[in-house]
């Protein structure tokens, strides 16, 4: 018998324990399984579940395990959920992640690696022993920022500023501005200069409202792009040395 690889453990073949009228239950409960017939396992011995679950992978039958893995009992959780992810049923762990206990860092970089990075974000509570960091920019890296802007208030620990300015880097400058007041001690001229330096004035010209503490060097970059108006309308708000005819004239 093959167990579950763990994230720490490859797999490791096993000589069957199980006498000829087990592997009879076991091959009739996956055929049960196969129909949609769940209820067999609360007739089966829990030591046979594990065994059930392995055939379900051989049948490329993985996704009934993860769906209906509240039904089964004592299974590894993070060595199924391991294991859906390399069979290519990383969606499976994410739509049905509230029934998967115990799961860590490992399970959710490579969550993120299989393009689920949304669920990790949204759910960041579900894994244990998180580097909050390292997931933060794991998911950036995946061009998932936008869950990182979304979900901040999950994150502990991060540094704001080099986030977002992570953020701009990879393209995601919409996602900074969109979610400006949700990071704390932001320097909001080095944002705005990098935002007009990637290309993406407009933005901070769209909403200079969220900005602060803008000097002149800002206000002419984004009047040279055609933005006149929008920095009349937030000189008080937005700027420094908000007399209009001395922050014109400096």
């Amino acid at each position: 018998m093959k167990s579950f690889e763990t994230a720490n453990n490859p797999p490791q073949e096993e000589e069957s324990s199980f006498n000829p009228e087990q592997s009879e239950l076991v091959d009739k409960a996956v055929e049960d399984i196969s129909r949609g017939n769940f209820d067999i396992l609360k007739a089966i011995d829990s030591n046979l579940h594990k065994e059930i679950a392995l055939k379900l992978f051989e049948l490329g039958k993985s996704s009934f395990v993860a769906e209906f893995l509240d039904k089964f009992q004592d299974l590894d959780h993070k060595a199924i959920a391991l294991k859906l992810i390399e069979a290519g049923e990383g969606d499976s762990v994410a739509e049905f992640l509230e029934k998967f206990q115990d799961l860590n860092q490992v399970i959710a970089l490579k969550l993120i690696e299989a393009g689920n990075g949304d669920t990790v974000a949204w759910n960041l509570d579900k894994f244990q022993g998180l580097d909050h960091k390292a997931i933060a920019l794991k998911l950036i890296e995946a061009e998932d920022g936008y869950y990182v802007a979304a979900n901040l208030d999950k994150f502990q620990g991060l540094d704001h500023q080099e986030i977002v300015l992570k953020l701009i880097e990879v393209g995601k400058g919409m996602s900074v501005v969109n979610y400006l007041d949700k990071f704390q001690g932001l320097d909001h001229q080095e944002i705005a200069i990098k935002l007009i330096e990637v290309g993406e004035g407009d933005l901070v010209a769209e909403s200079l409202d969220k900005f602060q503490g803008l000097d002149q060097e800002i206000a002419f970059r984004l009047i040279e792009s055609g933005y006149l108006q929008q920095v009349l309308n937030n000189l008080e708000d937005s700027f420094l040395d908000t007399q209009e005819d001395n922050f014109f004239l400096k």
